[in-house]
């Protein structure tokens, strides 16, 4: 556990948005195979200290290193803190007030109040995003607890912009969150025919932030022309004078890792620290033949969840910043990735929940009828909708419980799961 959250951190310092640290010292029972070189980076500035049992030890080892302000230090040891004293806890924020960043157990914390905190929880901390002054500039941390993130003053517009084929079942659950959620929707619909478009073109009338069209316009098509639907957005995110524009499916429900703000608000809060893009980590929910669905809701009926480990969910960047001219390529990249000039991703990733198969009788049309046969031209031609080649017949398509945790809120997801959330690494040894 303690190499995964150290191979976290050391990701997150190495990305040139988050903060330009000029030494790395890490302190604890993994320093020896750090100074080795066993993490991929240089770390021969690491302090050496094979086991901490003590507060004191621990400080003791903090006053060994230079202080300097563009320091980061990293200590994944454990220190029973139950009994933390006055005189102790005015110790460590004198040791801690020296460095930009301090990581314990996975976790950056930006003050030494809240690392008092993180010592005292015994586990990896749940809090979210804060900042600190680093060279001169904002810089994304970690804290130590929850915090009310900032809501900024904007007006800042976003879109999304979807194409559909055949999700009747979930559309309007879909759109209805978009809307919740302060975004727009454009939808394209690829001729459906189960009643997608009309149940759309009903809501595009209630609702003027709902807009509907056809694509292509004149007639459907057997082939699915994946690439053509997303050149089809890069047209139209030049063209519609939004701030920001997210490529978004009609099966997901996305959301940003703070659980108390609109999506709208969180993609504004982004933007005023200066990114103009976003990632997302994909988590899978499925239906088990066991389970019965009853509120009409997938995001309240679906509750079990895998993480996506496909090539493909570990690239996500799918909400982007106007361009302003700036040519935006999606389409080469099968949609997983929107490319352009000058891209600055937000260090930490929202969430996307994804729920590709919601039943029985949904899952096999979908796989079987509305997607591998339209799928086999672009499948040859760019390698391409692999991900349903497995599913030969029916009786392919079918979920354990022992393969899928149980999703119980946002809060208790993170939790568990802040890394690999967040960042996205771990995922494969989960």
């Amino acid at each position: 556990m303690e190499r995964k959250y150290l191979t976290a951190i050391l990701s997150l310092i190495k990305k040139d948005e988050l903060a330009q640290i000029d030494k790395i010292y890490v302190i604890g029972k993994l320093s020896e195979a750090a100074r080795h070189g066993c993490f991929g980076l240089d770390l021969s500035d690491a302090v050496c200290c094979s086991y901490i049992d003590s507060i004191s030890e621990f400080i003791s080892e903090i006053e060994k290193i230079p202080a300097k302000d563009c320091s980061a230090v990293i200590c994944l040891d454990a220190i029973d803190l139950d009994d933390v004293s006055a005189v102790w806890q005015n110790q460590l924020r004198v040791a801690f007030s020296d460095f930009a960043l301090f990581f314990f157990r996975g976790t950056i914390v930006n003050d030494s109040e809240e690392i008092v905190k993180v010592f005292q929880a015994h586990r990896l901390p749940y809090g979210l995003i804060g900042e600190r002054e680093v060279h001169g500039g904002a810089c994304p941390v970690i804290t130590g607890g929850w915090i009310q993130p900032e809501v900024v003053a904007s007006d800042l517009k976003v879109a999304a912009i979807m194409h559909v084929y055949n999700e009747e079942d979930i559309i309007v659950e879909s759109i209805s969150h978009l809307l919740k959620n302060e975004v727009d929707v454009f939808v394209f619909d690829n001729w459906s025919d189960d009643g997608t478009y009309e149940k759309v073109t009903e809501l595009s009338t209630q609702n003027p932030r709902v807009k509907i069209s056809r694509f292509p316009v004149s007639r459907g098509t057997d082939i699915y022309n994946w690439k053509e639907q997303l050149e089809k957005t890069e047209r139209v995110a030049s063209e519609l004078g939004y701030d920001w524009y997210i490529h978004y499916d009609a099966d997901e429900i996305r959301v940003p890792f703070w659980g108390n703000i609109s999506l709208r608000n969180a993609i504004a809060l982004v933007d005023s620290k200066g990114f103009n893009a976003i990632d997302f980590t994909v988590i899978d929910f499925v239906f088990l033949e066991q389970q019965n669905y009853e509120s009409g809701s997938f995001e309240e009926d679906l509750n079990s969840f895998r993480f996506g480990k496909r090539p493909g969910h570990f690239k996500q960047i799918k909400a982007w910043k106007s361009l302003g001219g700036v040519p935006l390529d999606i389409s080469s990249t099968g949609g997983h990735e929107a490319i352009f000039n000058g891209r600055r991703v937000f260090p930490y990733k929202f969430l996307m929940k994804h729920y590709p198969l919601r039943s029985r009788e949904q899952a096999e049309k979908k796989v079987f009828r509305d997607r591998k046969p339209r799928f086999a031209k672009e499948q040859k031609l760019y390698g391409w909708h692999g991900h349903y080649e497995h599913l030969k017949v029916a009786e392919d398509i079918k979920f354990d419980h022992l393969e899928v945790d149980v999703w119980c809120g946002q809060n208790a997801f993170y939790r568990k799961y802040l890394i690999e959330g967040l960042t996205g690494v771990g995922i494969n040894e989960i």
